[in-house]
């Protein structure tokens, strides 16, 4: 009987973090993150507060688990393509994750954490690169880490660029622009 308790609370549980995922979500679409509060978020998900608080203390708590859960995926992706060695293939794999999760890229790009969240996906690629330079042989030295931040620094803006301009391009596509552009630099470099 206590397993079956156990069971039936941990499903309520996380019933109740989804709602307030989407909830949160869903009210980032019209208002920034700081425009919300526990009330408006909790009205939303049609939960009460005492709810809430059980869970988390700001509505921020619960971005902060979406980005969790988000960055898990991201990660594992860059890690698989790690093994490869393959560049493009790395840009591949974070456009595409983007692309098919793209309802949630395109409301976190359009939301006042935008950049903030692509730089942040960007340096979990960044050190995959360095990664890469080293099993390459490529040591890292000033000219290198100078190098990999131009080329992040460029490959962020123009994915952002894409995602708020509705992904209209195939990743594949934009993933090999991107590295044609990446190599053309380190080549003259």
């Amino acid at each position: 009987m206590e397993i079956v308790m156990k069971n039936t609370e941990d499903l309520r549980i996380a019933k109740t973090r989804q709602k307030l995922k989407g909830a949160l979500l869903h009210l980032m679409e019209i208002r920034s993150l700081n425009d919300i509060t526990v009330s408006l978020l909790c009205r939303e998900a049609h939960i009460n507060r005492n709810t809430f608080y059980a869970h988390y203390s700001i509505p921020s708590d619960v971005l902060d688990e979406i980005f969790a859960e988000h960055d898990q995926t991201v990660v594992d992706q860059i890690r698989n393509t790690v093994s490869c060695s393959d560049y493009t293939l790395l840009l591949k794999d974070i456009c595409r994750t983007m692309y098919e999760d793209r309802e949630f890229t395109t409301l976190i790009c359009k939301s006042n954490i935008g950049l903030q969240y692509l730089y942040h996906v960007m340096e979990i690629a960044n050190q995959t690169i360095l990664h890469i330079f080293r099993d390459q042989g490529i040591h890292r030295s000033s000219d290198l880490e100078f190098i990999n931040r131009f080329a992040t620094g460029g490959t962020l803006l123009i994915i952002f660029d894409w995602c708020m301009n509705g992904m209209k391009e195939d990743p594949d596509l934009l993933a090999e622009r991107l590295n044609k552009i990446d190599t053309y630099v380190l080549e003259r470099w």
